[in-house]
């Protein structure tokens, strides 16, 4: 471990060791503020793996502001983590925060990833995660959860992270809300998916349980491949629901999801858009969504569920399968200029019928389309 002044000021961790990193890591928590504003960006500086078996962040820092973790580049700094405890947990450790230009790679199954726990007395807010990647099993990647006092674990960017194709989550890469019980965990808001790679095996990538707000926007590229969720024979079976927008109680104002320039691939009928069953006071938009890919090896499949009142709408949408409303229907679903490659008509219908809607619940949906 050394400490090198070029430009910015970095504590540099060279060796990839599990001492060596907790022993820069120690030299860079040394070094800060006494209102914990960190003097030094945290360099994860080789090409290689580097098996840890501590978690990466101690507890009892006291909240710290500032904090920088880079490595050299996605696939060459690799951090392997073999544990189901947390890689990282920050109990209201992290604002202002940014990590970058590294993979996670899990070695067992269901490992944990990083977890952000946010109260109004200990809060993370404002982060960053750009160029990061997740790679194996995972209990889930990205987890926000908070006590009965929850707050903020707000205001959180994700740019260019990406899912290997072997990567699974047995909860979801992004989960919102670890604990519903907890009505204060709808102050989790505003997510931001950028130019996203969410290429992942099998399982979940954005799951609200509480909390809401998720703005996903540039090139974004969701599909299932199944590579390490194997039938009898050895074949790939991609399956796992991308989006799920839990069904609270939630208090108004804070469901609010829109994706725009998604491309998702829907490789199997056991591998869905979107299920949501958020309330009438949510909002769900996809603009310029392509869903096409498969449609012609799959078929005319079920792409999505709406199982709640919240409005959803599709503007310049190539869509590839048919929509599910059970439960509660939502107060209208609009398509705005949309084409369905099955040939799927615009209206509601019931579940053996051919509208881009099908439904089971006793009052028809509300389809509007132009």
């Amino acid at each position: 471990m050394t400490v090198g002044y070029v430009g910015l000021p970095y504590t540099v961790i060279d060796t990839p060791t599990d001492a060596a990193v907790q022993a820069g890591i120690s030299a860079w928590l040394a070094d800060k503020t006494p209102a914990g504003m960190m003097r030094t960006r945290l360099l994860f500086k080789w090409i290689g793996t580097a098996k840890l078996l501590t978690p990466l962040l101690p507890a009892g820092t006291g909240q710290l502001q500032g904090v920088f973790w880079e490595g050299l580049a996605k696939r060459g700094t690799i951090l392997q983590w073999a544990s189901a405890d947390p890689i990282v947990s920050a109990r209201g450790q992290l604002r202002n925060f940014r990590l970058s230009r590294f993979s996670l790679q899990s070695v067992v199954p269901n490992a944990g990833g990083l977890y952000l726990l946010s109260s109004a007395a200990a809060s993370n807010q404002d982060g960053a995660l750009e160029d990061v990647e997740w790679m194996g099993s995972w209990a889930y990647g990205f987890g926000l959860n908070g006590p009965a006092t929850a707050n903020l674990n707000s205001e959180i960017a994700f740019i260019r992270c990406a899912l290997s194709n072997d990567a699974s989550f047995t909860n979801a890469w992004l989960w919102s809300g670890m604990t519903p019980a907890h009505p204060q965990e709808d102050q989790f808001v505003n997510y931001h998916l950028q130019d996203c790679k969410l290429e992942g095996s099998h399982g979940t990538w954005v799951r609200m349980d509480k909390g809401g707000c998720v703005v996903a926007d540039g090139f974004n590229s969701w599909l299932h491949t199944g590579q390490s969720n194997l039938d009898a024979t050895g074949n790939p079976q991609p399956a796992g629901t991308m989006v799920i927008l839990g069904p609270g109680p939630h208090a108004d104002g804070v469901q609010m999801f829109h994706a725009t320039g998604v491309r998702a691939e829907l490789r199997s009928a056991n591998s869905r858009l979107i299920d949501s069953a958020w309330g009438a006071a949510g909002h769900i938009r996809w603009d310029m969504l392509d869903d096409t890919a498969n449609a012609n090896t799959v078929g005319n499949q079920q792409s999505a569920t709406y199982r709640g009142a919240a409005r959803a709408s599709y503007r310049d949408c190539a869509l590839g399968g048919w929509h599910m409303v059970t439960g509660s229907p939502p107060a209208q679903i609009t398509y705005d200029s949309c084409h369905s490659r099955p040939g799927n008509a615009f209206k509601a219908t019931n579940p053996t019928g051919n509208g881009i809607v099908r439904y089971n619940t006793a009052a028809v949906p509300a389809v509007v389309a132009r």
